[in-house]
């Protein structure tokens, strides 16, 4: 018992501050989350691809991008070419010039500001970069896209775009009022300040083993809790909750009341962190993704020629699909999306699909 008064007491001085911060910097980001872009709003602002100007073939693009662990293609226009993105298996983007089947470098500055400013609509106020990390871009997920350039606007909201130097993509925008919420929500309740965030693997370990300490403390308290109620009970036989007084009769009953709650509360905090401690993760395997494609990316790439995307027109996004071994084409417009599939070489057809093959 001694043990875990002791735990309870000098870990929870540690971490009290912590518990609250979190407590306040959760309900922050209940109503202030974590600034984004989202897929709908990239759709809609993304250039129309140049279809004509397409003359390397899929299969071509993949060839000459060099990775040996394709696991995604798909087309984007880039400052007025069209380009394909060829993702690796290791988190990797290679971009590659539909017309000229090159690989193509890092955009420049002046590339990077006409391709915000047709984005945005307005004309950008400054540009910096490229950067690898800012408080806005720490993610994990941006990742294969870095570096990037951050293009400020001068609009009342001060608003900010990064574009990927890598791809031309416009991939994240923040505004003033979010960022200083955030500050105080998701950064604070993330403990996610650039300097440590950026480190993924020390972060990781971190809030990790915060937790894991969190979710001790707390059950140390609870048992406490308890423990003095029957201890108590039991030499005086009095009515009541707690024989403590003042402060200690507060932090007793609290404790007793809303531990169950803040147990909990750090448990899920903790289990959210697992990232393949205990369970799987959510990334899936390369032979995972062929086996869900039914055949290969190389194979899937091979199946489509430069003739047969030609009819794709009003196109910002082409991804070349399979599933269950059937090639598939998505493709995006500004407001909607459209799935073909292969019925020769050269021509493809609409698939409508019916709700019970959706479902």
């Amino acid at each position: 018992m001694f043990v875990i008064r002791v735990l309870h007491r000098w870990i929870g001085i540690v971490l009290c501050l912590m518990f609250a911060a979190w407590f306040f910097s959760g309900a922050v980001l209940m109503y202030h989350p974590f600034p984004s872009l989202s897929s709908t709003e990239r759709q809609a602002h993304r250039a129309v691809i140049d279809i004509s100007r397409i003359s390397q073939s899929p299969g071509k693009a993949l060839q000459a991008s060099g990775v040996s662990t394709p696991t995604r293609l798909r087309m984007i226009d880039r400052d007025g070419m069209p380009t394909y993105l060829v993702h690796s298996h290791a988190g990797s983007v290679i971009p590659i010039n539909a017309e000229s089947g090159m690989k193509l470098p890092l955009i420049t500055e002046g590339v990077a500001g006409r391709i915000a400013t047709a984005f945005y609509g307005q004309s950008a106020m400054n540009i910096e970069g490229p950067l690898e990390y800012d408080q806005w871009i720490v993610h994990q997920q941006f990742d294969p896209y870095r570096p990037f350039y951050r293009v400020v606007f001068p609009d009342r909201h001060s608003t900010v775009l990064y574009v990927s130097a890598r791809t031309g993509e416009v991939l994240q925008q923040t505004q003033q009022p979010e960022r200083a919420w955030n500050y105080i929500g998701a950064v604070l309740h993330w403990i996610y300040p650039t300097i440590l965030r950026r480190h993924w693997a020390l972060w990781d370990q971190v809030v990790w083993w915060m937790a894991l300490f969190g979710v001790l403390t707390t059950m140390a308290g609870l048992w406490l809790g308890v423990w003095r109620l029957c201890q108590m009970k039991k030499a005086t036989n009095e009515q009541g909750f707690s024989l403590f007084h003042g402060w200690l009769r507060g932090h007793h009953l609290l404790g007793l009341f809303a531990g169950g709650f803040v147990f909990t509360w750090i448990v899920s905090g903790w289990l959210s962190m697992d990232h393949g401690r205990i369970f799987s993760t959510p990334i899936p395997t390369l032979p995972q993704v062929e086996g869900f494609q039914g055949i290969t990316t190389e194979a899937l790439a091979s199946e489509f020629t430069s003739t047969s995307l030609q009819n794709l027109s009003d196109a910002n996004a082409i991804e070349f699909l399979a599933v269950g071994g059937k090639p598939l084409i998505r493709v995006t417009g500004k407001t909607s999306f459209q799935l073909y599939e292969k019925l020769n070489s050269e021509d493809l057809t609409p698939l409508t699909l019916s709700r019970s093959e959706i479902v």
